[in-house]
């Protein structure tokens, strides 16, 4: 931990703009996991509190001895990797860089939360709305069993309401996880 409060210590006084959106950041340090790909490693973190975008960033080959999730953490705040002297960032172009990614990719589905057609009060089904363009239509196009399984890797926010893919690939219906 006292690396982590070093850390935060020189991340107050960087003038580094931030790479990582605010509204993707995490909200504390158990929020980062990590995985690995030989001797590199990633940190990467859910955008939102329903676990439906996540980011992450892939460290090189880091030669240091440091807690690399307080690292991970601390990168994800500032979106800056330059204060890490020690720590040499992956780029798109380098060839282990799909491996990593490949990792992440799995972690993540290992931890994503399955989603479901939302409880519509008494009623045992849901209409389904077409989105053609990333847009919802306003007609029912059909009805969909409360519980069926959603398809949420493209889904549409209105205000709080998650759309997500359902019986065909142009059908939304709410959807909460399971």
């Amino acid at each position: 931990m006292k690396i982590f409060a070093a850390i935060l210590a020189l991340l107050t006084t960087s003038t580094a703009i931030a790479q990582v959106p605010p509204s993707c950041r995490p909200g504390k340090l158990a929020d980062v996991h990590l995985v690995s790909a030989g001797a590199d490693f990633a940190g990467w973190w859910w955008c939102d509190a329903s676990k439906a975008t996540y980011t992450w960033r892939g460290i090189l080959r880091p030669a240091i001895t440091a807690d690399l999730t307080s690292l991970a953490y601390a990168w994800a705040v500032t979106g800056d990797a330059r204060i890490f002297d020690q720590v040499v960032t992956m780029q798109e172009t380098d060839p282990k860089f799909a491996a990593l990614k490949a990792a992440v990719a799995a972690a993540v589905a290992a931890s994503k939360p399955q989603f479901v057609v939302a409880k519509n009060g008494v009623y045992q089904d849901r209409p389904e709305y077409t989105l053609i363009d990333g847009v919802r239509g306003t007609a029912s196009m059909g009805r969909i069993a409360v519980g069926a399984t959603c398809d949420c890797s493209l889904s549409l926010m209105e205000g709080t309401t998650r759309y997500c893919r359902v019986s065909q690939p142009f059908l939304v219906a709410v959807c909460v996880p399971k």
